[in-house]
C-alpha cells in the first residue's frame, strides 16, 4: 500500500471531523469511514484523536466562557434532537468528545480545605510561620508559657 500524501491525509482528517461533527463518534460511524476511505479502524482512530487535539489548540486560543456557552447551547440542540430521533448513543458519545475537547472532563483542583488536610504538621506550622508577623510570634509564646 502506498504511503498517503500529506494533502490526502489532511482530507481524510477533515471528511473525519465532517462525520463527528454530522453524526457524532461511534463504532458505526468508525467502521462505515474505515471502509469508506479504504483504511483500518485504528487508522480513523488515529485521525479521530487527531481532530480533537486540533479543536483542543484552537479552544485553548479562546475565551473559555465563550466556549462554554456554545457547549451549553449546541447541548441543548442536540438533546432536543435526540428526544425527537430517540437517538441517544451517537448523541452521547458526541457530547463526551465535545466535553473532553472544552475541558468539562477534569476534575476541579482541589479545595484549600482538602490542601490543607493533606498537610503534615511540620508542613502546616511552616505555613503558619511565614504568615505570622513578629507580635503574633510573641502573642504565642505567651499562650504556650500560660499553658
Amino acid at each position: 500500500m502506498a504511503r498517503e500524501t500529506k494533502q490526502e491525509r489532511e482530507r481524510r482528517i477533515a471528511l473525519v471531523q465532517q462525520r463527528i461533527g454530522e453524526r457524532g463518534w461511534s463504532m458505526s460511524v468508525m467502521r462505515s469511514l474505515a471502509k469508506e476511505i479504504g483504511v483500518t479502524s485504528r487508522t480513523i482512530r488515529t485521525y479521530r484523536s487527531e481532530v480533537v487535539a486540533s479543536m483542543r489548540k484552537e479552544i485553548g486560543e479562546s475565551d473559555g466562557e465563550q466556549i462554554r456557552a456554545e457547549f451549553l447551547d449546541r447541548l441543548r440542540g442536540h438533546q432536543q434532537q435526540a428526544l425527537q430521533d430517540g437517538r441517544f448513543g451517537p448523541l452521547s458519545a458526541m457530547l463526551s468528545i465535545e466535553s473532553r475537547i472544552v475541558g468539562l472532563d477534569v476534575p476541579p483542583p482541589p479545595r484549600q480545605e482538602d490542601q490543607i488536610g493533606a498537610m503534615s504538621r511540620s508542613e502546616l506550622l511552616a505555613g503558619i510561620a511565614d504568615d505570622l508577623t513578629a507580635a503574633e510570634v510573641r502573642k504565642l509564646q505567651q499562650i504556650k508559657a500560660s499553658k
